[in-house]
């Protein structure tokens, strides 16, 4: 596109969408970033940042690392800077009836943090011009020019609301069940398109650390369960938990095995009832307390845990 400057559509406007437009903003490359929802959005809520993408994120943003610094937690227990998690069993009495203590596993490479979403997002929002961004822009199509008789090449990006945008390039990062993975994957590959399912499905929820601290209590080696990243391991189930939110919150995600069984939702979350969820922690074997941690928020949508090439 001879007539103009190069410029660049990002299609998505999660963390990777938003780490990108950082990054361009900071070399003065032209870009627009288009998203879908009516505001940049705070869906889910624990995240945690390895090694290697605190290096990259501080290399997009520099001066990351401090700022993430500020919004992230720790381990609380002195010592287990570096642990990644504690494993223990999920099973009534997390083990300990059979003589089984927290085994904790991680690197001296591995500084153990963890932060909300919605902290972190605010982090790469502040870096993205408010101009650079439309809203309620869902792509609907990519049309890929390739020298016509003009000689000009790019892409024409359609979308939900009768309008297009002529960009020299796209971006995707629209996410697991965005247009961008048809875009990429559908002429060679068809049949990776759609993700897989992995025969798990998800309860979430945040718990006060005041709560989650009186409900699960010390461990058998005297340290706060609740103060320190723990996987609780079994056979229908795994739980983990974390500290977000500079310890004021905890975070739980509970996986429920259920092997071959096909997720049979149309939609990929489900409200359910507080009973059903119960019932359904019980027959997976979980300890009382893990049960009390999600029955005190309401944790009511479920969704399927997926694959992707």
């Amino acid at each position: 596109m001879p007539d103009r400057d190069f410029h660049i559509a990002i299609v998505g406007g999660g963390i990777g969408g938003l780490a990108l437009a950082v990054a361009l903003t900071r070399y003065d490359i032209s870009f627009t970033l288009y998203e879908a929802a009516p505001q940049f959005g705070t869906v889910g809520a624990g995240v945690g940042l390895g090694p290697n993408a605190l290096r990259a994120m501080d290399a997009v943003v520099p001066g990351f690392q401090e700022m993430y610094d500020r919004i992230s937690s720790g381990n609380v227990t002195p010592g287990k800077d570096h642990v990644m998690m504690d494993a223990m069993y999920i099973e009534e009495g997390f083990g300990e009836r059979k003589g089984w203590k927290p085994v904790s596993y991680g690197a001296p490479c591995y500084n153990r943090t963890s932060a909300h979403r919605k902290d972190l997002l605010d982090i790469l929002i502040a870096g993205v011009p408010p101009e650079k961004v439309q809203f309620r822009k869902r792509a609907t199509g990519f049309r890929q020019h390739r020298g016509g008789p003009d000689g000009e090449e790019g892409v024409t990006i359609s979308f939900e609301d009768g309008t297009e945008s002529r960009v020299d390039a796209v971006i995707g990062a629209d996410g697991v069940k965005g247009l961008s993975r048809a875009a990429v994957l559908g002429e060679r590959w068809p049949e990776l398109v759609p993700a897989r399912y992995t025969g798990r499905y998800v309860y979430r929820s945040v718990v006060p650390m005041d709560a989650a601290t009186a409900i699960l209590g010390q461990d058998c080696l005297g340290n706060d369960i609740a103060g320190d990243a723990r996987m609780f391991m079994g056979p229908r189930a795994i739980i983990t938990i974390f500290p977000i939110s500079k310890g004021t919150q905890c975070n739980l995600v509970c996986f429920i095995l259920v092997g071959d069984q096909p997720w049979t939702h149309p939609e990929w979350t489900q409200t359910v009832s507080k009973e059903e969820m119960r019932k359904d922690l019980r027959e997976a074997g979980i300890d009382h307390r893990l049960v009390q941690m999600l029955d005190v928020t309401t944790p009511r949508s479920v969704g399927p845990s997926t694959t992707t090439p």
